[in-house]
């Protein structure tokens, strides 16, 4: 029953993703990044890691290749300089 909600409430937030423009994507990406996680809080921990993937995903979907770029030669907490500077939405 709980991975059904997990995936159901992952799904909404794809969908939420989906209608954010790139700016915002990497702005929320930033936050994220900058997260103080408690290593002891594994609820906390894997929401955080969950959004971050659901991030990384939908901004590797738009332009693969400036997500890339960005993984390559970009500084992990500075998506708008890679990824968000190189995609129109």
């Amino acid at each position: 029953m709980n991975r059904r909600r997990n995936a159901s409430v992952e799904g909404q937030v794809v969908s939420a993703f989906g209608r954010m423009s790139t700016a915002d994507l990497c702005d929320l990406w930033e936050v994220a990044w900058q997260e103080r996680i408690d290593p002891e809080d594994l609820e906390q921990l894997l929401c955080v890691a969950t959004i971050r993937r659901l991030l990384l995903d939908e901004l590797e979907t738009r332009d693969p290749a400036a997500f890339r770029d960005w993984l390559l030669f970009g500084e992990p907490s500075d998506a708008h300089g890679h990824v968000g500077g190189q995609l129109n939405a």
